[in-house]
């Protein structure tokens, strides 16, 4: 078994039924493990989309907790204002 694969289990006991992210090294292994165990996986065209997707997937229900996959470096970055935002209490 190798990490990729440890790490889609380990989503799925969590809950997760979607993960958003771009489909690219090092990706791509994690975005097939996760479709193995039944998770679906959205491309999305940068990682800033995929973490206001993945925001916005929790939000509408938030009783099951949702993945958004970013590779390394700048990119992480860009989805870092995202995801502290995503701790705020909801408005509604």
């Amino acid at each position: 078994m190798d990490g990729a694969t440890i790490l889609a289990k380990a989503l799925r006991r969590q809950g997760v039924e979607y993960a958003f992210g771009i489909v690219g090294i090092p990706v791509v292994e994690v975005a097939q493990a996760c479709q193995r165990e039944g998770i679906k996986f959205v491309g999305m065209r940068n990682e800033q989309a995929a973490s206001y997707a993945a925001g916005s997937d929790r939000r509408c229900d938030s009783r099951r907790p949702s993945q958004a996959m970013q590779s390394v470096a700048y990119a992480s970055l860009l989805s870092v204002g995202r995801f502290s935002c995503w701790q705020a209490p909801s408005a509604t």
